[in-house]
């Protein structure tokens, strides 16, 4: 998924190393979210088949990561996927009480989701993408920036991570979880975003588990990390 925000071409291509998987243009309070999904992923809206690695781009609005998804679509032409579905969601609609990131993830049925452009760019835009991943936990939905990647932890993960390297915990509501292979676990902590958070802890083992009471709370590892993270959350 590529958002209106900052990205960079290399974001793209690692991107496609583990398959791209839609593509939006989502300003803040935009009422149009154009759609494209590739490799087992469907939205609703109308079918076609992509062949050859064509694709229809009459109905793709991008404003500036025009690079980033050339490097996308350069990436993935060893992927050849089974069916692509574009959309255009809420046309005309003058709703403004959900992002243009809201209707487009909600709309998404794929096994997961990557957005890049979304992080970086504006602060607001920033934490309404983050709150739209609290409000659709069954989503699985990693967002890339230039340094980090940071997604919505699941009940319980385990995270394969060199020793050494920076996770962050935040939390987007009251929650408390378990943890092992932290430098600094988090048991018998209460999170929240006005109290405890648990930004620049540090992996002391190369197997991290994390368990958590509530879907609300974010975790924030080095970009490098994105196939661990992948991993983590049982979709690679």
């Amino acid at each position: 998924m590529l958002g209106g925000g900052s990205a960079r071409s290399s974001q793209g291509n690692n991107a496609s190393a583990v398959g791209a998987i839609c593509h939006c243009c989502a300003s803040g309070t935009s009422n149009q979210a154009s759609v494209v999904l590739w490799r087992h992923a469907n939205v609703s809206g109308e079918t076609a088949e992509r062949r050859g690695g064509v694709r229809d781009r009459s109905r793709t609005d991008v404003t500036d990561v025009h690079s980033v998804f050339a490097a996308v679509i350069k990436a993935s032409d060893g992927f050849h996927a089974r069916h692509v579905t574009s959309a255009q969601h809420n046309a005309g609609s003058t709703v403004q009480v959900t992002t243009d990131f809201d209707k487009a993830l909600r709309s998404i049925h794929a096994p997961f989701v990557l957005g890049l452009g979304f992080a970086g760019a504006r602060l607001d835009h920033g934490l309404a993408v983050l709150t739209t991943l609290a409000r659709y936990p069954d989503r699985r939905c990693l967002i890339l920036g230039p340094a980090d990647v940071t997604f919505l932890a699941p009940p319980d993960m385990t995270l394969t991570l060199p020793v050494g390297s920076r996770i962050s915990l935040y939390p987007l509501a009251p929650v408390s979880g378990h943890s092992t292979g932290l430098r600094w676990e988090i048991d018998g902590l209460a999170f929240a975003p006005d109290g405890m958070i648990g930004t620049s802890n540090e992996v002391a083992a190369p197997r991290v588990t994390l368990r958590f009471d509530a879907p609300k709370m974010l975790v924030i590892l080095p970009v490098r990390s994105l196939r661990a993270a992948l991993i983590g959350l049982g979709v690679a």
